[in-house]
């Protein structure tokens, strides 16, 4: 349970970073950076890219957790 705690905290930081970073860039929402494909700005792409990461890292930890219980 400890690994999903863990993973469910790393997905919820890196969620607040994506749209730390959003702001940073000057966006108004996460809309906007979706669809302004002719602004794109590489600290928001890769606080994304982080954020997918850890989501998916948080998924699969409660997939497992799912299976032990």
């Amino acid at each position: 349970m400890k690994d999903l705690t863990s993973t469910i905290d790393a997905a919820y930081a890196a969620d607040r970073a994506f749209q730390a970073a959003i702001n940073a860039a000057g966006f108004k929402s996460r809309w906007h950076w979706h669809i302004d494909s002719g602004r794109q700005d590489a600290n928001v792409s890769e606080a994304y890219r982080a954020k997918v990461a850890a989501d998916m890292a948080m998924h699969r930890a409660f997939a497992l957790s799912r299976r032990s219980a």
